[in-house]
């Protein structure tokens, strides 16, 4: 399955009203960019993207009793690992 990644606070960042996080955005994508894409292989895609993000979803809530509580697609993104089978 995927690798999940949280980006992680800027501790020195951080306070009662304000809330850096690190900057995951080299190579990734906004899932948003992949909502767009109705061609079959963009179904096949969307597919894979919302059982991994349902399982995460379902993890974050039940086991690590988290609400993320700003989830939209703006706050979603996608890197492609490279893996031998699509270099």
């Amino acid at each position: 399955s995927p690798a999940i990644n949280f980006p992680e606070p800027q501790r020195h960042w951080v306070s009662e009203q304000v809330l850096v996080e690190d900057y995951i955005g080299d190579g990734a994508r906004p899932i948003s960019d992949y909502l767009e894409d109705d061609s079959v292989n963009g179904l096949k895609e969307r597919r894979a993207l919302a059982g991994t993000f349902v399982r995460s979803a379902l993890k974050m809530v039940f086991t690590d009793n988290f609400v993320h509580s700003d989830l939209h697609p703006g706050n979603v993104f996608v890197r492609e690992e490279k893996t031998k089978r699509n270099e």
